[in-house]
């Protein structure tokens, strides 16, 4: 037979054996279709979700930092011009064309003085001021108020400008008067300009009107008044260049992005265009300066898009698994009932050539609609789910793609590989004729042809392999050699896939032992339906094992996706809540304020909405150890309140953060320092300086009532003989007019004794102390004998360990008195001085596990910081893994009490400059205004003061549709297709399987089983199948969970995500799962139970004997 008669004939065939069993077909169908929708879904979805994350991403962004502006200055010389537009237009524009939607070209020139006005010129700082400017597309961007647009013509430049301008400077329509550079300028060298119209920005707040460094609105916050004014571009160089010819001007080209247009399919391609033009400007336009942030946003969404692909391609993969099981198992079953057709056509001479036309068309049948209407759907489904799941937290759903060839033919493939297995099955189930056919099923094989050659091993073996491979790596992202960038190694992917589909085959080789186990164990005093079922599941389990693989990796998946989903959310929650730290952050410069110990935090907490706050010195510096300087996060914390206003995890700190906080926690306030009198007025000491390098004068450092730290100038260090020194308690500056405003008062309290010079300047010296007395006006009293140094020490510094030292002298003193001598040497940070109190003691310090290993440390070392110009001690006294706000992997942290640092810091710094200060406040109810936590910091004297809000931060995580909004759909959908697949299977398998056993279940009437024993010998296969299914899959997909979920805690840039992820199940999505399979087997269960009780036991004997 020729191959276009076979082909004709097998179509007919293959049509009239699909309409005359359309049932069958049409459930066939559905899970071709099916599959053919999930597959083409993936790559709709995942296309989908790559152009909304860029437009958010893009979106997000301002206009500024989404263009691209290109300022070059030179002389308003048009050959100079010429050549710069020359390179602009080739060299920028050209490259980024079919990125663009329009280009903005400007020319201002440097500042230009008015002259010849009503008014007067006043003094050169007063003087009216502005730049002549011309800016393509004024007449489309600006509203005419009056007049006219300005020309160009000869002998004067017309001009227009804003309604202010004209009002500042008194102009009219018509008006003329000179102008002249301002920059070393000749008055004498003017050019005249003349007022034509008046103009108001349509939209002021577009980027057109920002670009450029001088000002684009009339101006008079300043003591001058600053004009622009907008001209022809030819009346500049034709009249302003004739006769300034060198005039410095700015030449600025704004090209504007095309965002709606932009696709992600070309994301990669501009960035690349864009990052070539940035280094070809920079190196080859000179005097050039350019500016937006494109790149680093396209850099940002292809680093989001790689991390983002791990979970989701992870779950698709796994889904298309399934899938493609699940077309293998129907197609099986599709050959099995085909398969005495088959048979009985081979016996009737047919080849197996000729055969298998047959069935491949008939598959064919089933796989060319699914092809086609595959894709279709899918679209729609993907539209359906982006508006169900939006994938950001303002509810904006899934851009809109068109159907791609990928889709196409991936469904295409899965439809045809459905169409392979069927006839391969179907070929392979009768390739011997009807002999060997009947023998097979009377006596079916109770192993497949994959296990007897035991292909199970083989993947549990290659699963091994990637599994040690991936654990290896720790992620399923790879860095190419020589690229910096990260990539998903899809290689990788595979690993789960293979993984899931071994355990698969492993269950099909367990299951016919375990049924015949409990077979055996049953036959004794199990009931006659009971003892068939077992023992037709173990002589016949291909079927029903190969549904229960598909039951089980359909629940797998299932407790995967909502595992993953639900952890991956709640991580990138963690994130933003971890990076922020608590619901606000106030930035402040206000550290002298925390030294005193009267902080922001305090009038904050007054604040209605606030339920506690806590101030906050966050510093990056070096810690000197063993290995020299190592890099370190420093966090002062108030550990007192600190527990109360941050964001924690328990397993973060390993317990409560105050526990975490206990070891670094000060039980009271530190002691130090000799009180004053309450009515104490002046300090006098007495002094003998010694070898002194210079003469410095001596200070003495003082905190008032209220906890500020102050110096008093005693006086200067000169005369080598006992001298008597005294001072009012009045704060010393050493430039007054920079001092700050504050008054002190009682008490006051002592802490150093100190020597300085210039600042900077270090010299050694010796200093011989006598009586210190404070003044009252009830008289001198004695403050400190210093007969004897106890209770007294050298602030030592530790780039100077041993150069000072503190000791009693009899040698130079006073009459019938000792003294206290006072040696420095050179070097060193720390004051030149002595401090009242016990001995210090280095703060206590909680460090990151990284540090420990990073700076060779350990338990109870004593190392120092360089903080606020002093070398700090700190001693280790504990470990953390984490602590809120920072990131241990990028650089180590060290934790320390705000009150101790401050306190080192105010002792021995000669002029103590604090590190800007975060007030971390914690909200309730509605929270605090911003506006009043700043009026509060502008009333403590900082007027510069930011608010930073968590909730911000928070949504900047969870709403991008890269990090964890646009994952809901495609798992969603992935698990909802799955699960509709295996109802089709279980509805599949049971209809085919009835129809193959109607004559053994007429046989088991004739023989005395009752109806309900019959149903009950079905539906206890169904049952099992299910119920072993639902617990092997919640059992497999929780492991599964576990084992992949470390891979996927990846941050931008291939970092860990930091906090560690928490696995969570989304039990509501499992219910409904295990609802739409109870759903299919009730539907089974009424359909079997229906077909048993109308069997007709003499035609289905008849049926079967024939």
């Amino acid at each position: 037979m020729r191959l276009a008669s076979l082909v004709r004939f097998s179509s007919q065939v293959a049509w009239r054996r699909t309409l005359a069993d359309w049932r069958l077909q049409m459930a066939a169908a559905f899970g071709v279709v099916l599959a053919a929708t999930l597959l083409a879904a993936g790559v709709i979805y995942s296309h989908a979700l790559e152009e909304t994350a860029l437009h958010y991403s893009m979106d997000k962004a301002t206009q500024e930092d989404v263009n691209l502006t290109v300022r070059v200055f030179h002389a308003l010389e048009r050959p100079v011009f010429r050549s710069t537009e020359r390179f602009i237009q080739l060299r920028v524009q050209e490259p980024l064309r079919p990125f663009l939607k329009g280009t903005v070209f400007l020319v201002q020139t440097s500042t230009m003085y008015f002259s010849g006005l009503p008014q007067g010129e006043g003094t050169e700082a007063e003087r009216p001021r502005g730049a002549l400017q011309a800016i393509t597309d004024l007449h489309q961007r600006a509203r005419l108020v009056e007049g006219r647009f300005p020309a160009s013509v000869a002998g004067e430049v017309e001009f227009v400008t804003d309604a202010q301008g004209v009002a500042l400077l008194g102009l009219s329509l018509g008006q003329t008067f000179q102008v002249f550079s301002a920059i070393g300028g000749d008055p004498t060298q003017t050019v005249q300009v003349r007022l034509v119209g008046v103009i108001a920005p349509l939209d002021s707040q577009d980027q057109y009107w920002h670009i450029g460094i001088r000002h684009r609105a009339s101006q008079s916050g300043q003591p001058w008044i600053s004009v622009p004014m907008y001209t022809e571009l030819d009346a500049l160089f034709k009249e302003v260049g004739t006769v300034m010819p060198a005039l410095h001007t700015d030449f600025v080209w704004l090209l504007v992005m095309d965002q709606p247009e932009l696709r992600a399919s070309q994301a990669g391609l501009l960035r690349q265009v864009m990052q070539g033009v940035i280094e070809d400007v920079q190196a080859n336009l000179e005097g050039s300066a350019w500016n937006t942030r494109l790149v680093e946003i396209l850099d940002r969404h292809a680093a989001l898009l790689v991390v983002a692909r791990v979970p989701l391609f992870l779950v698709l993969f796994l889904a298309v698994g399934v899938l493609l099981y699940y077309l293998f198992l129907i197609a099986g079953f599709l050959g099995r009932l085909r398969a005495q057709e088959v048979a009985l056509i081979r016996s009737r001479g047919a080849s197996l050539w000729q055969a298998g036309v047959v069935i491949f068309l008939e598959g064919l049948i089933m796989a060319v609609p699914a092809t086609l209407l595959g894709p279709l759907l899918a679209q729609l489904l993907v539209s359906v789910t982006g508006t169900l799941f939006p994938v950001t937290t303002e509810g904006s759903g899934l851009e809109r793609v068109g159907l791609s060839r990928d889709a196409f033919l991936l469904a295409g493939a899965g439809a045809f590989l459905a169409a392979v297995v069927f006839t391969l099955s179907t070929l392979s189930a009768a390739r011997k004729g009807m002999v060997s056919f009947r023998s097979t099923v009377a006596r079916p094989p109770e192993q497949p042809l994959f296990l007897r050659y035991y292909l199970d091993a083989a993947l549990l073996a290659l699963l091994t392999m990637v599994w040690w491979q991936l654990r290896s790596r720790g992620t399923f992202l790879i860095r190419p050699v020589g690229d910096s960038s990260l990539s998903l190694d899809v290689a990788l992917l595979l690993g789960p896939v293979v993984g899931v589909l071994a355990v698969g085959l492993v269950i099909i080789r367990l299951f016919p032992l375990l049924m015949r186990l409990v077979g055996k164990i049953a036959e004794p005093f199990g009931p006659p339906w009971l003892v068939q079922a077992l023992r037709r599941l173990g002589r016949d389990p291909v079927p029903s094992a190969a549904l229960l693989v598909l039951v089980v990796l359909a629940t797998s998946l299932g407790v995967l996706s909502s595992t993953v989903i639900a952890t991956l959310e709640r991580s990138q929650q963690e994130q933003g809540l971890y990076e922020a730290g608590a619901d606000f952050r106030v930035y402040n410069y206000l550290g002298e304020r925390v030294a005193a110990g009267h902080a922001l935090a305090e009038g904050v907490a007054l604040l209605p909405g606030v339920a506690a706050a806590a101030e906050v010195m966050r510093l990056e510096t070096k810690v000197y150890t063993e290995s020299l300087g190592d890099d370190v996060a420093i966090l002062a914390v108030d550990t007192r309140r600190f527990s109360s206003v941050s964001w924690n995890r328990e397993d973060l700190t390993r317990g409560p953060l105050a526990e975490a906080l206990g070891p670094i926690t000060p039980e009271s306030p530190p002691p130090g320092g000799i009180l004053l009198p309450q009515d104490a007025t002046a300090l006098g000491i007495w002094v003998y300086p010694g070898r002194l390098g210079r003469q410095p004068s001596l200070f003495a450092r003082l905190q008032d009532g209220v906890g500020r730290y102050f110096d008093v100038r005693l006086g200067q260090l000169s005369d080598q003989q006992w001298t008597y020194l005294e001072a009012p308690i009045s704060p010393y500056f050493s430039n007054p007019q920079r001092a700050p405003s504050f008054t002190v008062g009682p008490p006051y309290t002592l802490h150093t004794l100190w020597a300085g010079s210039a600042p900077g300047v270090y010299t050694s010296g010796v200093l011989f102390i006598d009586l210190l007395q404070a003044v009252t006006p009830r008289g001198v009293m004695e403050a400190e004998s210093f007969q004897d140094v106890d209770g007294w020490y050298a602030l030592e510094d530790p780039l100077a360990n041993g150069l000072y030292s503190l000791e009693s002298s009899e040698t130079v003193t006073r009459p019938g008195r000792k003294s206290a001598l006072f040696i420095w040497g050179r070097g060193g940070l720390s004051l030149r001085g002595i401090r009242a109190g016990p001995p210090e003691e280095p703060i206590p310090a909680l460090v990151s596990e990284t540090f420990l290993d990073t700076a060779l440390a350990k338990m109870d070392d004593t190392m120092y910081a360089f903080v606020a110009g002093v070398q700090a001690p700190v001693k280790i006294v504990g470990v953390l893994p984490y602590f809120p706000s920072l990131n241990p992997r990028p650089m180590p942290f060290m934790v320390v009490d705000l009150s101790y640092l401050m306190r080192y810091v105010a002792l021995h710094n000669a002029q103590p400059q604090y590190p800007g200060i975060e007030t971390w406040v914690r909200a309730e109810g509605v929270g605090p205004s911003g506006g009043a936590m700043l009026a509060s910091a502008k009333a403590l004297g900082d007027p510069l003061a930011r608010v930073e809000v968590g909730s911000t931060i928070v949504s900047e995580r969870v709403s991008h549709p890269l990090l964890a909004a646009g994952w809901s759909g495609l798992l969603a959908l992935s698990f909802l297709s799955v699960v509709l697949a295996s109802a089709s299977g279980l509805l599949l398998y049971t209809y085919i399987d009835a129809r193959e056993q109607v004559g053994q279940m007429a046989v088991m009437r004739t023989l005395g089983f009752t109806r309900l024993q019959v149903n009950g010998l079905v539906w206890f296969n169904l049952s099992l199948t299910l119920f072993l299914g639902a617990i092997l899959g919640a059992l497999g997909g929780r492991l599964l969970a576990a084992a992949i979920l470390p891979l996927l805690a990846v941050a931008e840039g291939g970092a860990q995500v930091t906090p560690p992820m928490v696995v969570q199940s989304d039990w509501d999505t499992l219910l409904m799962a295990y609802l739409v399979l109870a759903v299919a087997m009730v539907i089974t269960v009424l359909a079997l139970a229906r077909a048993i009780a109308r069997l007709d036991v003499q035609r289905l004997l008849r049926v079967a004997e024939a």
